[in-house]
């Protein structure tokens, strides 16, 4: 009799389930960095638009309080709005893509959407409190002036000199360049939001392809790196002259073979729990080692005696675990006694040594005949065999194989293995598509209304330099000159950003068994960097048009 807890499916659906939810953190995180930033810099825009009015109500007796309580209320109002509408897209459409991806994975049956409405309501608090502590930071400094300096409107930029401008070069700079370089310095507010625009629209893009990148790279590694044998052949009740006799087929085929003993077992951890290991034992280290790479020459010798009483894991143990048994991946003498269970449900204490390279689907242990049976109490006998296939007919060995006495079965590992993974790289596709359209949305959003402001504000200058004879293009020039510098500088952050994004998501949806590559990928940052300048092109292209509408007469409206 097992519980719930022991059967495979459901440790498979309650580790996915563990998977997503360290997952949102991630994809959270950027978002409420990128929405308190907006925020803050949208409300400073508007006290500053609004500083006469501010001046006028303090004059007239209203409280610093009370103005700040405006701007609160606007800021709160939009906040739930937006959680609103986050709330519906999640529901209606974020659920419906995400699961329909698991589906390939698990099979759920049809319901209807799921929502959480404390979860709801809960996430919604945080997000309007520290939004609306981002505006009373905005407010704050604003409304300790008092009302006469208010009223005198917005101060000019301020005449001290910049550094920039005792440089020599600075004379020889055009006027419109040097118009931009004093917009970039003078302007803080639009220059941090737009930064952070830029910045979140890389990032996403960035984090999701790099986690995309780094999950096909680990399958491919297991199989390269770790694994290098073909198939393998699974017997039941062979004898040693059966084995001998398989042995010799398939080196006569042109194959290489390479005995072992497979058994699968539950190791109880520190916490009383029990998770799921596969323990190998190589009939011979040497052909053993040319088919499951577990470690380097160097450190296999270094090793060699010790491993006649102690086994070696995989770093997915460790990764996982070892924090039980106070370890860390890294340390290549992990040493540590785990105790196993067989199914008789008897312990057995294995001694471990050392720590090798293991990416994907369990835990693994391997250890030398002699010390297997010292541990287990039993007589070592090979039950599968690994082959390499070296150019063989894989079908015609395989059915001479089957006719011998001892055959069970064949384990396609390559096979059976890319057929889960497969689910799992659906699921992280989908996640980069959904990160791309949510770079998209804060493109249009946060971009492009940062766009339109910074050409309103600076409609009057534009005026000016078409009356003295700029052209439309110059004018437009004036603006995108400025955007570009913006959003290299942010696709610069955003590329950092990323990538420290994309490591703790491959972090994230690691399962128990798995220790993912998770290395900065340079076509990932080429990917953010490619959809950013397209976002921010597109952007530019619907903002300058305003431009093209200005009349000169306008100038005496500004």
């Amino acid at each position: 009799m097992q519980n719930r807890h022991a059967n495979a499916g459901y440790a498979q659906i309650s580790s996915f389930a563990d998977v997503t939810d360290r997952l949102r953190l991630s994809m959270a995180s950027l978002f409420l960095l990128v929405g308190l930033l907006v925020c803050y810099t949208a409300i400073s825009r508007i006290v500053k638009e609004q500083i006469v009015t501010i001046g006028t109500k303090k004059a007239l007796g209203l409280r610093s309080g009370e103005i700040t309580t405006s701007f609160l209320a606007y800021a709160g109002l939009a906040v739930v709005i937006g959680i609103a509408a986050g709330a519906l897209l999640a529901i209606l459409i974020v659920e419906g893509v995400l699961n329909g991806a698991a589906q390939s994975q698990f099979s759920f049956g049809s319901y209807g959407p799921y929502a959480s409405i404390v979860d709801v309501l809960q996430i919604g608090a945080v997000e309007l409190a520290l939004i609306l502590l981002s505006a009373w930071f905005a407010c704050r400094k604003m409304l300790k002036k008092q009302a006469i300096q208010l009223l005198k409107g917005e101060e000019p930029p301020s005449s001290k000199q910049h550094f920039y401008e005792r440089l020599r070069i600075w004379n020889k700079l055009p006027v419109l360049s040097q118009s931009i370089v004093n917009n970039f310095f003078n302007d803080k507010l639009r220059v941090l939001g737009t930064v952070v625009g830029v910045m979140g629209c890389t990032a996403l893009v960035v984090s999701a392809t790099t986690m995309l990148i780094d999950v096909e790279k680990t399958f491919q590694d297991q199989y390269t790196e770790v694994y290098t044998y073909t198939y393998s052949i699974v017997t039941r009740d062979a004898t040693a002259e059966d084995l001998a006799a398989m042995e010799q087929t398939i080196n006569d085929a042109g194959a290489n073979a390479a005995l072992y003993r497979r058994e699968f077992y539950l190791v109880r951890k520190p916490d009383g729990s029990t998770s799921p290991i596969e323990v190998s034992v190589p009939d011979n280290n040497a052909s053993f080692d040319e088919n499951l790479h577990t470690q380097d020459e160097e450190l296999r010798q270094e090793y060699d005696e010790e491993l006649s009483s102690n086994a070696l894991v995989s770093s997915g143990f460790v990764k996982h675990l070892g924090s039980l048994y106070r370890l860390n991946v890294h340390d290549p003498n992990a040493e540590l006694n785990v105790d196993v269970y067989t199914t008789d449900n008897t312990s057995h204490d294995i001694s471990v040594l050392t720590v090798f390279p293991w990416r994907l689907t369990r835990h693994e242990f391997v250890m030398r005949k002699d010390y297997y049976e010292s541990v287990f109490g039993v007589t070592y006998a090979p039950n599968t065999i690994l082959i390499t296939n070296n150019g063989a007919d894989k079908e015609q060995l395989i059915s001479q194989l089957r006719q011998m006495k001892g055959f069970f079965s064949v384990k396609e590992d390559y096979i059976d293995d890319k057929a889960q993974f497969d689910s799992l790289t659906s699921i992280t596709r989908t996640l980069v598509i959904l990160y791309i359209a949510l770079s998209a949305l804060m493109a249009l959003v946060v971009l492009l209304n940062q766009s339109i402001m910074f050409i309103e504000e600076k409609k009057r200058d534009l005026i000016v330099l078409m009356i003295n004879g700029f052209s439309l293009r110059d004018a437009k020039r004036y603006i995108y000159l400025d955007s570009i510098v913006l959003t290299i500088i942010g696709i610069i952050i955003g590329i950092v950003v990323g990538s420290v994004m994309g490591y703790l998501s491959i972090q994230s949806i690691e399962f128990e068994m798995d220790d993912y590559i998770a290395n900065p990928s340079v076509i990932a940052c080429l990917a953010g960097v490619a959809s950013t300048a397209f976002f921010s092109v597109l952007v530019n292209l619907i903002a300058l048009r305003r431009i093209g509408k200005f009349k000169l007469t306008d100038i005496n409206k500004v």
